[in-house]
């Protein structure tokens, strides 16, 4: 197979040299500012060997970091003498006979960037001390015949829009400066800097409440670029805060203008819906509970707050803008799930199976109040990218369009006029858009009780009908419970005037799943599985939680109470028509029929109409047509999520079961493009033993090779699969997935495969 060679950081991607230069020609040569001599980190050691282009540096991601300078040292110039005896930092004076450079001159590429980072990969503040890291081109491949330090120092790099770039720590310890100058003050090895920061990369970092979003969005590099707010008076006659005052109070009289205030809020909302909305996702991903899933976490049946995310990916994702309806099933809609099932489960009660200190502190990140602040600012953003695809994807109404200026979204929120007086009429009942949408709930209900869907076709058609059964479980855990805690939620609150039986209906339901808890306990306990909340976060598919998120957004949004209504009488049908289907197949592939199924109530054409009259009847009467259209949204949206799901789902089992045809495809397609000399980038990665692959979809099919080491591959929790020297897999796009390095290390390539070359395999 003819492969070129790839560095992530740029387009075009050269072939693998041939020969191995010295470390003067690999991952180095950048200079950095000394308090008492010119610094050059080892990046790496003179004593090590590595392959690659060499790597400049340059200060281009320093707030406020004036342009370099243009002058550099000849590389042949020799450098002042370690052991020479430095001279006093006071004295002006220089011995004349000593070559020495400019303490503020760079040696930069302009193709390279030095960042300074603390043990969390995260950009210092000015005066901060951190890691010197150099990434971008020409940056080193690796260490010659060590791969364990390779992984170690070439480590990902998430500051890259390139997926599988790297970025080389140089072990070099320094303090970024307000003029933008990197101060070089030792190596993170010597003690005196152990305590900075020396841990390990993955260590956890806890969230404190002070390390809020509003602060860092008011920081010199935010998008926000917000003032401080003004002085009080007193402060700015005498340039000092006076004795006992505290800062003015918006409005309180002799106060300054609260406008400061106030802007403020305007930015950080303004931030929502602009180039700052991105960074409020990034911060809330930061939290330490969302950190990138270490070796033994597969499963984290012990700790409900352990959900790990990837924030490393979002450095090329962008929730700024709304997810495109081909794209739902892609990196950011994983991840974009992920991060709101986190935003709503925080509001819910989730108890470890028995006290341990893992779940302790991750309980104090996930539950704290930073968190908190950081998803409230986070949660429209994601739903908007999430969810706003829907909208395009609903059916035309039947019967009699919708008047003009109806509003789905405002139906609860006080509709008046003709819209809500003489709306009740034209929409009540018998009305030709309320028999337009019983007719759509009646076929609605024909065709899910005729085909329940292609995933329980799939699973009667597997291989290895517990494996799949497993996992088909699975992903009912990943929205079941959280359907019904979001109908739950809907509940609350004094509405029995306007609906006087809507309550009952929504808590009923949450009541019946109370009182199948046993059951539910049993039918996860016959596939081994147990029922805490998260246990299986990492083997969730995308579409499984969207279900729930889904109903937890228009729970949590009063306004939408019409399309919650809507989502949940789609949630009554569905489970009613699946019921049976959900049996057979549990039987089939667990031996044993389950209990829980057998309870669900029974839906009919009579119910679906009986649920009409009592949940949407009252809204029409209030709001008029827009409550119906509104409710009708919901039921398709959630309809239409539903669908999304049974296909992913029935994808990812028929996958995941012929695990050994695509091992075979993947080395079809590697003899074809040796036969036809076909040149393809690698996207290479070397993982330690100490990593682990945060389960993810590829947004593009991939041909994993295994160069050297061994690693388990794995896509459910009943078994992982072994790959070693020279196996290789094929990994369709979108398919769910994650890896463990068992041998020291594990080097191995990720080419990209066209749709037209994956097809003809």
């Amino acid at each position: 197979m003819e492969l070129k060679g790839t560095l992530p950081m740029v387009a075009s991607r050269p072939s693998i040299p041939s020969a191995h230069p010295s470390r003067d020609d690999a991952a180095a040569g950048y200079e950095l500012t000394s308090p008492e001599t010119t610094g050059s980190g080892a990046a790496p050691g003179a004593e090590d060997t590595t392959t690659g282009a060499t790597a400049g540096a340059g200060l281009d991601d320093a707030p406020g970091a004036p342009p370099p300078n243009t002058e550099t040292q000849d590389p042949n110039t020799e450098t002042q003498d370690p052991n020479t005896e430095t001279q006093d930092p006071n004295t002006e004076t220089q011995d004349p006979n000593t070559e020495t450079q400019d303490p503020n001159t760079e040696t930069q590429d302009p193709n390279t960037e030095i960042r300074v980072l603390d043990a969390d990969y995260d950009p210092v503040p000015v005066g901060g001390v951190g890691e010197v890291f150099i990434s971008g081109l020409p940056l080193g491949w690796a260490f010659r015949d060590d791969p364990r330090r390779t992984a170690d120092r070439f480590v990902p790099d998430p500051f890259s829009p390139i997926p599988g770039s790297r970025m080389y720590a140089t072990g070099d310890v320094a303090r970024l400066r307000a003029d933008g100058e990197v101060e070089f003050l030792g190596s993170a090895d010597d003690q005196d800097w152990q305590h900075t920061i020396h841990q390990p990369r993955r260590e956890r970092k806890p969230m404190t409440p002070d390390q809020t979003t509003l602060s860092e969005l008011t920081s010199p590099d935010s998008p926000l670029d917000t003032a401080p707010p003004a002085p009080s008076a007193a402060e700015a006659a005498t340039g000092q805060a006076q004795p006992g005052e505290t800062a003015a109070r918006p409005g309180a009289s002799g106060s300054a203008d609260p406008a400061g205030f106030d802007d403020l809020a305007r930015r950080v909302e303004a931030a929502q819906d602009g180039p700052g909305a991105h960074a409020l996702v990034r911060s809330f991903a930061s939290n330490p509970a969302f950190r990138p899933a270490e070796w033994e976490e597969l499963t984290t049946e012990g700790d409900p707050y352990r959900r790990p995310v990837r924030p490393a990916d979002l450095a090329w994702l962008n929730y700024g803008r709304p997810l495109r309806p081909e794209g739902v099933l892609k990196l950011s809609g994983l991840l974009g799930h992920r991060m709101l099932r986190n935003i709503y489960d925080a509001d819910l009660l989730y108890l470890p199976p028995s006290r341990n200190g893992a779940a302790d502190r991750d309980a104090a990140d996930f539950y704290g109040e930073a968190n908190r602040l950081r998803a409230a600012l986070a949660q429209p953003i994601l739903e908007r990218h999430l969810f706003s695809f829907l909208a395009d994807q609903r059916p035309a109404p039947p019967g009699d369009p919708v008047e003009p200026g109806a509003d789905s979204a405002a139906a609860p929120a006080g509709a008046t006029g003709a819209a809500g007086a003489a709306g009740a009429v034209g929409a009540g009942a018998g009305g030709p858009l309320l028999g337009g949408l019983r007719r759509e709930l009646h076929g609605h209900w024909e065709e899910r009780r005729d085909r329940p869907g292609d995933a329980f076709a799939v699973l009667r058609g597997t291989r290895d009908r517990r494996e799949a059964t497993t996992f088909a479980l699975l992903q009912l855990s990943a929205y079941l419970p959280a359907a019904r805690a979001a109908i739950a939620r809907a509940s609350l609150g004094e509405y029995d005037l306007a609906q006087p039986a809507a309550r009952a209906r929504l808590l009923g339901d949450y009541q019946r799943w109370v009182a199948s808890s046993a059951d539910w306990t049993a039918l996860l306990a016959a596939a081994q599985l147990t029922s805490g909340a998260g246990a299986y976060w990492q083997l969730y598919l995308n579409t499984s939680l969207a279900r729930g998120n889904h109903l937890h957004q228009l729970s949590r949004s009063p306004r939408r109470h019409a399309e919650l209504l809507g989502a949940f009488v789609h949630q009554r049908l569905d489970d009613a028509a699946v019921a049976v289907a959900w049996a057979d197949a549990v039987e089939d592939g667990l031996g044993e029929r389950p209990a829980l199924f057998a309870s669900v109530p029974a839906v009919t054409p009579a119910v679906l109409d009986d649920l009409l009259d009592t949940l949407l009847a009252p809204l029409l009467a209030l709001y008029g047509d827009a409550a119906l259209t509104a409710f009708r949204d919901g039921f398709a949206d959630a309809a239409h999520l539903a669908c999304l799901w049974d296909r992913d789902l029935a994808t990812q089992l028929a996958w995941a079961d012929s695990i050994d045809e695509y091992k075979a495809k993947a080395e079809a397609i590697d003899a074809y493009l040796k036969a036809e000399r076909i040149a393809v980038d690698l996207d290479t990665f070397v993982e330690s033993c100490d990593e682990t692959s945060t389960t993810h979809v590829h947004d593009e099919h991939r041909l994993v090779m295994i160069e050297s080491g061994d690693m388990h591959f794995w896509n459910n929790v009943t078994h992982k699969i072994a790959l070693s020297d020279g196996d290789k897999i094929l990994i369709p796009k979108s398919r769910l997935h994650g890896s463990t390095v068992l041998s020291g290390s594990c080097t191995y390539h990720q080419p990209i495969i066209p749709d037209d070359m994956y097809l003809r395999f």
